[in-house]
């Protein structure tokens, strides 16, 4: 299916605007070539919704034991937030995910290049060895680590789970209208294309989540639908770029540098190839450029790799959320409890953890605890609608029967409904946190990062 099929399909489906169906379908033959599928070093490229970010603040804590002691770690590989790459006006920015430019940009910046030699039309990595994709093992990325170079990789977001890859959510509604689909090609009557139009799929998640990260999917699940025939990719708006920058054989741990996560952070070897490898496509790229001796020779140890409180934090809420999506939610209380334990969090991701964790409560039958967590979560960002849902669902289901959690339950719910709005829905993406995209209360759907950097909440 071409990209410009696709953005008419999704138009036709309802899941984006028709302002941006046109836009993107008419840009789409001039720019795709670019960027094609395979051409994108450590990643494949397909297409998904739009995602979206904010600011939480920066609070140091001491890096994790044996992350600057390690033999085998690459010093001075500057660290690139999500938020800062999503600030960038790089290619293919309506289509690739932030993170993807922040690995890029932490490489061009290694090896003495410019960020923003990413908003230009040129390919600032052209003539340079290892750009290109290659599937590959453990082994060879510790080699060129060794050689301090360091390399990319765009693995699943979490060893448990993935976000929604939407090319699949197309598949099956393409399925359901009962279109013949063999080896990625498909012809579709007049019949079946009036079904399509009329029929939605999204999947749903497994287990209940506030909804604020979208619906997430088990690993096994992507692997099943590939074996149903589904092409399922790495999908550019999804996808989770990092850069390794070092390992620890003592430990069994890869050191990499991720948008998300933060600097220096550390994953087992075992967990990380679940996460590599759960398409059968474990790729990786090393970009160097002709005189990387020459570069490495002048470098020296480089200031230490510092993490921080919300650095923490974001690991937890991210795989808590994935636990909470695939229906683990004992496992997803304890992520959000123990990054609640931290000292430092900024309130953005104290909200998000105090809101996420209601949920679960919830979802173990345990209201009385729930409501003080979502009660917290609306205080920290009244301005944000999908915190008041959360609290006016915990209140329906279980506050009781008494007239005063009725009453508070119908004021959280018209207070959701009032803030369910464009302006409020930016504000919220620009004010909370940076590391990753946000999905809109209004419709669900993954909101533009540029965004991040709209008007403050309305008066």
């Amino acid at each position: 299916m071409k990209r410009k099929e696709i953005f008419i399909l999704l138009f036709l489906m309802g899941l984006i605007s028709p302002a941006w169906a046109q836009q993107e379908a008419l840009s789409a033959q001039e720019s795709f070539s670019t960027w094609n599928q395979g051409q994108i070093p450590g990643a494949q490229l397909w297409i998904a919704t739009r995602e979206q970010t904010g600011t939480p603040p920066n609070n140091p804590v001491p890096p994790s034991v044996g992350n600057q002691t390690s033999p085998h770690l690459i010093g001075g590989v500057p660290f690139i937030q999500w938020g800062d790459a999503a600030r960038l006006n790089y290619q293919e920015k309506s289509i690739m995910n932030p993170s993807y430019a922040a690995a890029s940009a932490m490489i061009l910046e290694y090896w003495g290049r410019s960020r923003k030699e990413l908003e230009g039309k040129q390919d600032p990595m052209k003539g340079w060895k290892g750009r290109e994709s290659r599937p590959g093992n453990l082994e060879e990325i510790k080699k060129l680590i060794d050689r301090k170079i360091p390399v990319l990789v765009s693995p699943a977001f979490t060893p448990y789970a993935h976000r929604q890859d939407l090319s699949l959510a197309i598949w099956m509604a393409m399925k359901k209208a009962g279109v013949k689909i063999v080896n990625g090609k498909y012809k579709m009557s007049f019949d079946q294309l009036h079904l399509l139009v009329h029929t939605t799929y999204a999947f749903e998640a497994e287990g209940p989540a506030s909804g604020a990260f979208g619906v997430w999917l088990p690993l096994e699940k992507y692997q099943e639908l590939a074996k149903q025939g589904a092409q399922v990719v790495n999908e550019s708006m999804v996808i989770a770029s990092r850069v390794v920058i070092g390992y620890d054989d003592a430990r069994r741990v890869l050191i990499l540098h991720d948008p998300t996560f933060g600097p220096a952070w550390e994953v087992g070897y075992d967990d990380f190839w679940k996460m590599w490898n759960f398409l059968g496509k474990p790729l990786y790229s090393a970009p160097y450029p002709p005189d990387y001796l020459q570069i490495v020779a002048k470098k020296g140890p480089g200031t230490p790799y510092v993490r921080s409180a919300d650095n923490e934090a974001a690991v937890h809420y991210v795989y808590g959320y994935a636990w909470q999506s695939i229906g683990q939610p004992a496992a997803a209380e304890k992520e959000y409890r123990q990054a609640l334990e931290l000292s430092g969090v900024g309130p953005a991701y104290d909200h998000l953890l105090n809101m996420d964790l209601a949920v679960t409560l919830a979802a173990l039958g345990r209201s009385a605890e729930a409501l003080p967590c979502a009660r917290k979560a609306t205080e920290l960002m009244p301005q944000h609608s999908r915190a008041w849902l959360v609290l006016a669902n915990i209140l329906s289901t279980g506050g009781g029967d008494t007239a005063e959690a009725k009453k508070e339950a119908a004021q959280a719910e018209e207070r959701s409904r009032t803030l369910c709005t464009d302006d409020y829905e930016r504000g919220i993406a620009a004010a909370l946190a940076q590391d990753f995209s946000l999905v809109s209360s209004k419709n669900n759907v993954y909101l533009q990062w540029g965004a991040m950097n709209a008007m403050p909440f309305p008066k």
